[in-house]
């Protein structure tokens, strides 16, 4: 049932990361090609302002030249007129699906820019049939007609085809087709900046659309993710509580039994040291009581996790003197090891508010440790420091030492620095357990440490005096 609900929950994360990138890919796509036709509508009105000037440019170059017949004045007017030309060649092709390069020359030559002449050619063949588009086609092909008129008249008059007398007429004419050029132009533009706007305002619609459903979409995936998540930790939590009870009830159970194999073997401890045909069996049952108290060392560490973990670790404080009780785990941790304990300052009658039993377990395994890890030296240095109204108790060796990177986690559950290291046994509990310790009793544990050179760890608590006020 597990599995098929993770696979479901796969599944439907796959799904929502998919849907959720074909949504983002579809809003840069439409944003693209907003972008793209946006350009290409801006072009097309640029290029309009051109058509439009070279227009009113030819018409007041071609009146000139019917008044003076200059032939400059009909030189500049053909320039001009080459422009509008050039626009209505390049419809007809494009219209037409002439080749790109001879339709992209003309836009050229209408003094389009070159940049924006590739999307401009790219609306008009994808768009002339819609409906905006197709209307402001209409309108340039209308004002194409009336260029084509201009030139004609032109045409006319450079070959004596047009009286003297119908100059007045002609003019006439001219104007009028000036206006209908200039309303067609108008038209055009209009029309494209029409559709510029609802090209625009879609867009909005369209982003709006899409970011709510990702939003929608990202909301469901991490309402899931969090509903999941929740889960976990409530299974991780139940998973831990259960590891706690088996841990306590399996230490409980484990605690008789060795209770009773410590008591036999201390009866028979003694019994083979006062029997002498029994002295060779001796030193078997000197190693035998040496692992009992291994082992319940081991289960009372497992205990007192559990009443850690579940809140239940008693702390009874009482004013102490921390310089007796340092002297009771010198004397109690020398018979444990055979390196020398060196006071390097004496010590200071010192009153703390503690509890001497959990407080003199802490010390011990600070001088267990410090000798198990200095296995090749022969002294452990131990002394203490009162300064502002703490006391500090300083235990040092000069073993291995700790890496730097591994001190922030020296005091967590379970971890040991050298987990490859045979000879040096236990579960990476005890430090574990003296942090809780003295932090209990308001006080802190830490250590410093080079690679090669030892370790110095120290335990700082707060004078009675002090606590009490």
């Amino acid at each position: 049932m597990e599995v098929y609900s993770f696979l479901k929950q796969k599944r439907y994360s796959i799904r929502a990361i998919l849907i959720i990138l074909l949504v983002s890919f579809a809003i840069t796509a439409t944003n693209y090609y907003t972008i793209k036709i946006l350009s290409s509508i801006r072009g097309y009105v640029n290029g309009e302002s051109q058509y439009s000037r070279a227009q009113k440019n030819a018409t007041a170059h071609l009146i000139d030249y019917i008044y003076t017949r200059n032939e400059l004045s009909y030189k500049l007017f053909k320039k001009e007129l080459s422009v509008p030309i050039a626009d209505s060649l390049a419809r007809i092709g494009m219209q037409e699906s002439k080749p790109y390069e001879r339709i992209k020359k003309a836009l050229v030559l209408a003094r389009n820019h070159s940049d924006d002449v590739p999307n401009m050619i790219w609306l008009f063949v994808t768009f002339q049939n819609f409906p905006y588009f197709k209307e402001a086609i209409y309108e340039w092909k209308r004002a194409d007609v009336f260029v084509g008129e201009l030139d004609r008249i032109a045409y006319k008059i450079k070959h004596g085809q047009v009286e003297i007398q119908d100059t007045t007429e002609l003019l006439a004419r001219i104007n009028a087709i000036n206006k209908s050029l200039t309303y067609h132009q108008q038209g055009f533009s209009s029309i494209l900046g029409e559709a510029s706007r609802v090209i625009t305002q879609a867009l909005y619609y369209v982003n709006f659309f899409f970011v709510i459903l990702i939003v929608a979409i990202g909301g469901s995936f991490c309402y899931e993710l969090i509903n999941k998540l929740q889960s976990t930790k409530e299974e991780l939590a139940r998973q831990n509580y259960v590891k706690e009870e088996f841990m306590s009830i399996a230490a409980h159970e484990l605690k008789t039994p060795l209770t009773s194999m410590k008591a036999g073997l201390q009866v028979l401890d003694k019994f083979t040291r006062s029997n002498p045909q029994a002295h060779k069996v001796q030193p078997f049952v000197f190693n035998s009581n040496k692992q009992v108290n291994r082992l319940i060392n081991l289960v009372n560490e497992l205990l007192d996790v559990t009443r850690i973990e579940q809140g239940k670790l008693t702390i009874s404080k009482k004013k102490t003197n921390l310089a007796e009780l340092i002297n009771e785990a010198v004397a109690e941790a020398s018979s444990l090891f055979n390196h020398d304990i060196i006071y390097t300052k004496p010590l200071e009658e010192t009153a703390v508010m503690a509890d001497p039993q959990r407080m003199l377990q802490v010390l011990i395994n600070l001088l267990s440790n410090a000798a198990k890890y200095s296995p090749k030296a022969t002294e452990v240095h131990l002394w203490m420091e009162v300064e502002n109204q703490e006391v500090r108790v300083f235990i040092r060796d000069f073993g291995v030492g700790i890496p730097k990177e591994k001190i922030p986690i020296l005091f967590q559950k379970f971890y040991r620095v050298y987990e490859n290291e045979t000879v040096i046994q236990g579960l990476g509990l005890g430090l574990f357990i003296c942090k809780q310790i003295v932090n209990g009793h308001d006080g802190d544990l830490g250590v410093t440490s080079y690679v090669g050179e030892g370790s110095t760890f120290w335990i700082c608590l707060p004078l009675a005096d002090y606590q009490a006020s």
